[in-house]
């Protein structure tokens, strides 16, 4: 939710009938052709350590990381862990598979149709390294 007062907030609380869900947004243009997709390099210390208070509360979070060639929902605390580009490309998600997966979280019939602030959807691929390899290569078999 957009909030001049207090940074770091997830960008949209869901609240339905059977839960609520609090949602992290993030878009990438491209993704990298090899390296990893590590979020927390485009998440804001501020998001990070709300995320995790969030978490560590119980609450129910995820981000989602969406691209052009699909969408990938990281649970709890799991945007910690890098992300295999390929697997974005071959198992990425559709926009209706993010809003189903919304309802069936929290019950809420119609997600697509809740607006939304979207002013300031800046496109994070810049933030990302192609390149990087300071990962092991062990991280990278998925």
């Amino acid at each position: 939710m957009h909030n001049i007062y207090r940074g770091g907030t997830a960008d949209v609380w869901y609240s339905g009938n059977l839960d609520d869900l609090w949602v992290e947004y993030k878009w990438i243009a491209k993704l990298p052709k090899k390296a990893f997709v590590r979020l927390d390099k485009l998440l804001s210390p501020l998001q990070q350590r709300w995320l995790e208070g969030r978490h560590e509360e119980g609450r129910n979070i995820v981000v989602i990381l969406g691209t052009p060639e699909g969408a990938w929902v990281l649970e709890g605390a799991a945007w910690k862990e890098p992300i295999n580009p390929e697997a974005i490309r071959t198992l990425g998600i559709s926009k209706q598979s993010i809003a189903d997966y919304i309802k069936k979280r929290t019950q809420i019939d119609d997600v697509l149709a809740i607006p939304r602030y979207t002013d300031n959807q800046s496109d994070l691929s810049a933030s990302l390294d192609d390149n990087d390899d300071s990962l092991p290569d062990s991280r990278r078999t998925e």
